[in-house]
């Protein structure tokens, strides 16, 4: 009974030295070691300098040995180990065949196949690491034999593959079809929303609340007193953070991520407020029902603003989507996911050009 061996893959190659060898010298670079003495470098094996001497000392068939040089990574200092690194190891060449009797060997679309002895030996030394899994692939009595199986498992898996890309492709129709139908709904409901505001309000509505103590906040001084309105909107203290600092720039955002809201200043003046009324890295935005009078976003859909406020300047669709109003000299970006608004941005900055 033969023992396919995945071992610790810690080591890659560093060189194209030996890289099309079958059993030629390597080089290889470890990236860390986690102490196994077999490793796998994909289609090439090493083995500890312990390990190797004591193949040449056993009476084991089907592979010789190669050398090995080998570096470390750059950071390898930096890291942590909890094993020493051998000073030599050698690489480990299959040559055997199952069908005589060797105790190492490889096949197409195999790895390293070691016999009952063979693996006795391996597992007198650390191979912590390794997967080792029962070989049930039958022996075939002669190369021809071998090659016949193994087009003919290739043959299975590329029409399995291509059953599967066939599956795929389906399935990402059907997903878009899915998709485009969401977006033809939604696209219709929003003009009903439309018509419904036109016959309601006939005027653009300016819409009022803690919307205008932002608006009158935006672009002014942190000491300003209309600033510090606009953060007590939030429980005091906010906690504060510099995100960029250099001659020219100083980007800070003063939050409450428990309440779902960002003040974000600029060289010292407040360039925008950003609000979650359905909470990103904490709870939502409590006070969703004030922002403008009349109106809760915490469970808005597009055509519920729609239906509010009126014809957007700006639309946009996708995996997220994206609604925009230019009032006065601030723009309210209220972004959505999954038809919900997912974010609300109040700044001043001119509306999109389509």
């Amino acid at each position: 009974m033969y023992t396919n061996i995945e071992g610790e893959a810690s080591a890659v190659p560093a060189s194209r030295r030996g890289a099309r060898s079958t059993d030629g010298a390597i080089d290889v670079e470890f990236q860390g070691w986690l102490g196994d003495d077999l490793l796998d470098l994909v289609d090439r094996w090493i083995v500890s300098a312990r390990l190797a001497d004591a193949l040449r000392a056993s009476d084991l068939t089907g592979y010789h040995l190669a050398p090995v040089q080998f570096t470390k990574h750059p950071d390898w200092a930096l890291m942590k180990h909890e094993f020493e690194l051998p000073e030599r190891w050698e690489r480990l060449v299959p040559t055997g065949e199952r069908r005589d009797g060797d105790d190492f060997a490889t096949e197409p679309a195999t790895g390293l196949m070691a016999s009952g002895r063979a693996l006795e030996l391996l597992r007198s030394f650390r191979l912590e690491q390794a997967e080792l899994s029962a070989v049930t692939a039958p022996v075939h009595g002669s190369d021809a034999e071998a090659a016949a199986a193994e087009a003919e498992r290739l043959a299975r898996v590329r029409a399995l593959d291509a059953e599967n890309q066939k599956a795929a492709t389906i399935e990402r129709a059907e997903r878009q079809r899915a998709a485009d139908e969401h977006a033809a709904r939604r696209e219709a409901r929003i003009a009903e929303a439309l018509v419904r505001h036109r016959v309601a309000h006939g005027e653009p509505v300016e819409p009022t609340g803690d919307l205008d103590v932002i608006r009158a906040g935006i672009g002014k001084p942190l000491e300003d007193e209309r600033v510090a309105a606009v953060l007590a909107l939030a429980s005091l203290p906010l906690e504060i953070e510099v995100t960029r600092e250099t001659k020219r720039e100083r980007l800070e955002t003063h939050a409450s991520p428990d309440e779902g809201f960002e003040a974000r200043f600029k060289n010292g003046r407040l360039e925008r407020v950003v609000l979650f009324p359905r909470g990103r890295r904490g709870a939502p935005y409590p006070r969703s029902r004030d922002l403008i009078h009349g109106f809760d976003f915490s469970a808005a859909t597009p055509w519920d603003v729609v239906e509010a406020l009126g014809e957007p300047g700006y639309s946009k669709w996708g995996a997220r989507g994206t609604l925009e109003y230019v009032i006065g000299r601030d723009t309210l970006h209220l972004g959505f996911l999954r038809d919900l608004v997912d974010a609300i941005v109040v700044l001043r900055k001119k509306q999109r050009r389509v």
